[in-house]
């Protein structure tokens, strides 16, 4: 199965990403990532496995909009 995101929906995930950016180095620290999940009330990483895509132990971009679907 193929899921994507309307044009919206990924604009609106940067946005959020970037929200939550706060030194603002294009990517979510375990700090920035972990908050901005638990605002949300939902763990990604709970019913199933993942692998996110992550650059120098952070997390990109593609990474956190893979969970959001």
């Amino acid at each position: 199965t193929f899921l994507s995101l309307s044009i919206n929906g990924y604009e609106k995930s940067k946005e959020i990403f970037r929200n939550f950016d706060n030194d603002k180095d294009g990517l979510l620290n375990e700090e920035e990532f972990t908050f901005a999940f638990e605002l949300c009330g939902i763990n990604p990483f709970l019913d199933r496995d993942y692998v996110v895509e992550r650059k120098n132990g952070k997390y990109t971009l593609s990474g956190w909009t893979s969970l959001l679907m």
